[in-house]
Order: C-alpha cells, then structure tokens, then sequence
C-alpha cells in the first residue's frame, strides 16, 4: 500500500536524520562504547550533509549517499520481483 510505503519511509528518514543529534548521542554515550556511538552518528544523514552543505566534497560522503541508493533500489528490485512471481 502506498501510506503504509510512506509511513515506513518517513520513519526511517526520521531515525536516520536524528540518529547525529546530540540528544541521541548524549543517550548512547552513557552506556555503549565509543565504537558504537560513532557508528550511530556515521550513520545520520546530517553529519554528511554538513561537509556537502559548507561546499566539501568528499568520497566517503558520496560513497554514503551512493551505497545507500543503491541498497534501497535493489531492495525495491526484489520486492518487485516477489511481487511479480506471486
């Protein structure tokens, strides 16, 4: 159904949008390693957004935006595949 496709959207854009917040991050930092609070900010689109927004273009920058793309088109590939043979 498309509201239940852009409920699901929305969501994860919202969770990948927040996740560099400092209020996440402060959350995180109290109980989890380093390791695991990093990966939740490389995780947000925002902290990539910024260096893009100041005019820095850089690979891994791409590469995120890249990648995620990617990931979601194929995903989108196999549901239609699924959706084809059933």
């Amino acid at each position: 159904s498309q509201v239940i496709a852009f409920v699901v959207t929305a969501a994860a854009t919202f969770i990948f949008t927040v996740s560099g917040t400092g209020f996440v991050l402060n959350f995180f930092a109290g109980w989890a390693p380093d390791w695991l609070s990093e990966a939740i900010r490389s995780f947000s689109f925002l902290t990539h957004f910024n260096a893009l927004n100041r005019g820095v273009i850089d690979f891994k920058d791409i590469f995120f935006f890249g990648s995620l793309i990617a990931l979601f088109l194929f995903a989108n590939a196999i549901v239609v595949d699924i959706k084809k043979a059933g």
